[in-house]
């Protein structure tokens, strides 16, 4: 039997780089960011590390972690110094738990795609791919989902509303407060209620997940595994909240082409 052959994950703090020069508590710092050296076989390669995306992982969460996207280069816990870097890592606490998820997440990356596609592993791939993977299902859920409701009131002549609406509110909120206001019998009422089973998986996954995030990796791992989240997602068809192939739209929305589609929406 062939030696399986398994990922070597790596963090380390980048003083290779020209340090970035910040000011805190009256002192004056050399600081830089933490990279990460991943090993498969006889190939190695290193990247700026994703650490700091695991902090977040309640639902309440997802728009800050949406926000930080944008401003992580300015936060303080992107950048260390040689001593602060250290020291933390000595101590253990936040720090070494956010990293060791990102561990944890790129070796489950690369068993996955070896699994799936049985090839040898291409580690400028995983470079590529990595924060495709690191986008929550709830995220893709909110983009994929808002983007099906602004297309269906626009093909209705709603496009007054759909520019006076907050687009930043998670797609499941907004759907709520609009079935409040606009009653059922009319133009805006009946545009939900083609969208309503949509509105129900969403509710429904989001109280099967107990309100935590998922990572799209994840739910790609989940599948693969058969794990009884598919089951329970089977069962929301049986209760009748939702559609076989409203489902299947569902699963459409989250393999790794939406998420691609997705992030070059939100960032260009």
């Amino acid at each position: 039997m062939a030696h399986e052959k398994k990922a070597t994950v790596n963090h380390f703090l980048n003083t290779r780089l020209k340090p970035k020069i910040i000011e805190k508590d009256g002192q004056t710092k050399e600081v830089y960011p933490i990279y990460v050296k991943v090993r498969f076989g006889k190939s190695q390669t290193q990247y700026k590390s994703l650490f700091w995306l695991f902090q977040f992982n309640t639902v309440d969460q997802l728009e800050n972690l949406m926000r930080y996207r944008d401003t992580e280069i300015e936060n303080d816990n992107v950048y260390w110094s040689e001593l602060d870097y250290k020291k933390r890592f000595k101590e253990g606490g936040d720090l070494n738990y956010l990293l060791q998820s990102e561990k944890d997440f790129v070796k489950s990356i690369t068993k996955l795609t070896v699994e799936l596609f049985s090839i040898d592993f291409d580690l400028s791939n995983l470079v590529k791919s990595l924060s495709r993977f690191l986008i929550p299902v709830q995220e893709i859920m909110h983009y994929h989902y808002q983007e099906e409701l602004i297309n269906a009131l626009n093909a209705n002549r709603q496009n007054d509303l759909t520019e006076i609406l907050r687009w930043d509110i998670k797609y499941w909120d907004l759907f709520g407060f609009l079935e409040n206001i606009f009653p059922k019998e009319g133009d805006v009422g009946q545009i939900l209620s083609g969208l309503k089973e949509s509105h129900n998986l969403c509710v429904y996954l989001n109280q099967l997940l107990e309100d935590r995030l998922l990572w799209s990796f994840q739910w790609n791992q989940s599948l693969f595994s058969q794990n009884d989240l598919e089951e329970k997602l089977k069962h929301g068809i049986e209760l009748g909240y939702y559609t076989k192939k409203a489902l299947h739209k569902f699963h459409a929305a989250i393999l790794a082409g939406q998420s691609s589609r997705i992030l070059d929406k939100m960032y260009g």
